[in-house]
């Protein structure tokens, strides 16, 4: 499987980042935008979906099916 798009807390909003690369999206208003948004991203890919929590730690795996 490559790389997933991880959503992250950012400077006081939630943004779109490659696993171990770099920011794709930023200054999104709700976590739940961001991850909309990395869902989309990920549709047409073999990519997954990481949310972290405002603290870092994973909050849970979306794969492409959900």
């Amino acid at each position: 499987m490559s790389r997933a798009y991880y959503v992250v807390h950012d400077s006081g909003s939630w943004a779109v980042k490659l696993e171990a690369g770099r920011y794709l999206e930023r200054g999104f208003g709700t976590q739940q935008a961001a991850i909309n948004r990395a869902k989309q991203m990920a549709q047409n890919q073999d990519r997954r979906v990481v949310v972290n929590r405002r603290d870092g730690a994973t909050r849970r795996h979306i794969t492409k099916y959900e």
